[in-house]
């Protein structure tokens, strides 16, 4: 006789705590030892005459795994930057992709031979915490030489800051916010029409009129030879329906410590609902769609996609294709995810170094700056100051045919900073992510006819709870 589902969790807790008896450690990773200097605080960082930096020969290295368009344009702040400190240089190492990077920064931190700066994607940096090899950065927005004056600090978009603080419950701020994204709704906005249906204000329930998946379902109905409804990344999908229904899958306990709730009956539901939506043919997930990379499946394979909003030069080939918001499960308790790429500051430097390097930040998040990043690379911007900008009125005010779905994604960033939530980040969560994407991609792919209804929910329960060790495991 098998064990109830919740007898298993409790079983596995009980393992784990053994475990962790047995080897000293907790669920932090344990490597919490330093073996970098103390945290710089704001005292140290007053006695530095900025000015006389000026005049010092400072050498500054950035990591990166960002895309052409990044690189270049960090490139082009580097070189601005040295009219402010002509004698400090600034190098960009580019480290192939973010799982590239993760590995040279790992290495680094274990040989104490960090760079200054990493640009790196957010769900990768609570490890680095963890090793305590990165700065708290709250003590130079805060220091009277360095501060971000109160007037300049209003005007950065604060969802963005929170998010650099998502690793800890006293609102340490680890990261910088950078380069970032959210999930939109891309569709073919011909065949939209011919269906009469309101984009506005759209939801996933199988009841109502605006549902994502009755609109999907009357496509379905109208062109059989169509997929309605395409993911580029599964996780997100369940991401979105977690937190939008309140039922969130990980939950931060302490400064990179955290739980994992992949143990209750909605997320078993949610999943037999997707499942339910991929059978009827109305939804297809990730590399299931069989595009090559950078392929536009607007051209003949799909109907509508949900992916971050600088896809937009991806799909812009389909002169067709708009943009509007996700669906949200309550109107009145909106969640869009943040993706973002962020700007740490490592320990290891000299105090001079770090203060160079966070003003260096400062300088390539200016409002003039800001408003570059944003146009140039398709980011939501950081500063509330970027909509009252002259720029963001032409670039909006500027429509053709070659430039619409830019237009319909660049008019949709007012709504998206209003409705993007910070989510918990800790050690083990990027593995979590890794095996709901891996529990969404096996439900999509194999047949469940067969199988009595107790029997999915037994199947989708042992993946959950694969995933659920996994991630605590990660944990260390």
């Amino acid at each position: 006789m098998k064990k109830p589902y919740f007898a298993k969790i409790f079983c596995l807790s009980i393992l784990i705590i053994l475990v962790s008896s047995c080897t000293g450690k907790g669920f932090s990773n344990g490597n919490s030892s330093s073996i970098f200097v103390e945290m710089t605080n704001k005292e140290d960082i007053e006695k530095i005459d900025i000015d006389n930096l000026k005049n010092k020969e400072i050498s500054i290295t950035i990591w990166s795994a960002s895309n052409s368009k990044q690189y270049n344009l960090v490139n082009k702040y580097i070189n601005d930057f040295k009219i402010l400190f002509p004698k400090v240089n600034i190098t960009q190492l580019d480290q192939g992709n973010a799982e590239d990077l993760d590995y040279n920064l790992t290495a680094a931190i274990a040989a104490k031979e960090t760079p200054t700066i990493a640009i790196i994607d957010h769900s990768y940096i609570a490890d680095y915490i963890s090793y305590n090899a990165i700065e708290i950065i709250n003590p130079y927005m805060d220091a009277i030489n360095t501060k971000i004056e109160n007037n300049d600090r209003a005007d950065y978009i604060s969802e963005f800051w929170l998010n650099g603080s998502s690793f800890s419950l006293d609102e340490s701020i680890y990261s910088l916010p950078l380069f970032n994204y959210s999930n939109i709704l891309y569709y073919n906005s011909t065949l939209i029409k011919d269906l009469n249906i309101n984009m506005d204000d759209l939801n996933w329930s199988n009841e109502s009129e605006n549902s994502i998946i009755n609109i999907a379902r009357k496509i379905k109905k109208t062109n059989k030879s169509i997929v309605p409804l395409y993911i580029e990344n599964p996780i997100s999908l369940y991401k979105l329906l977690t937190y939008q229904s309140e039922i969130p899958y990980t939950k931060l306990t302490g400064k990179v410590d955290g739980d994992f709730l992949f143990t209750s009956n909605e997320v078993v539901s949610i999943i037999q609902d997707i499942k339910q939506w991929i059978d009827e043919g109305l939804l297809v997930l990730g590399k299931n769609l069989n595009i090559t990379e950078g392929q536009n499946p607007f051209n003949d394979k799909i109907a509508m996609s949900i992916a971050p909003n600088n896809y937009y030069s991806k799909y812009q080939s389909s002169n067709n294709v708009l943009a509007s918001m996700i669906p949200q499960v309550n109107k009145d308790k909106t969640y869009n995810e943040i993706i973002s790429e962020d700007f740490i500051i490592f320990k290891k430097e000299p105090i001079e170094t770090k203060i160079i390097a966070w003003l260096f930040y400062k300088f390539i998040t200016s409002k003039e700056n800001d408003i570059t990043t944003t146009l140039s690379c398709s980011t939501l911007p950081l500063r509330y100051s970027f909509f009252e900008s002259s720029s963001y009125n032409d670039a909006i005010s500027n429509e053709s045919n070659n430039n619409k779905l830019k237009i319909s994604s660049l008019k949709l960033y007012e709504d998206l900073i209003n409705n993007i939530q910070a989510e918990p980040s800790f050690v083990g969560k990027r593995v979590s992510d890794k095996e709901i994407g891996k529990l969404l991609m096996t439900i999509s792919n194999n047949d469940f006819s067969s199988l009595s209804l107790k029997a999915r929910e037994e199947f989708i329960k042992d993946c959950l709870l694969e995933a659920y060790k996994q991630s605590v495991l990660a944990q260390g």
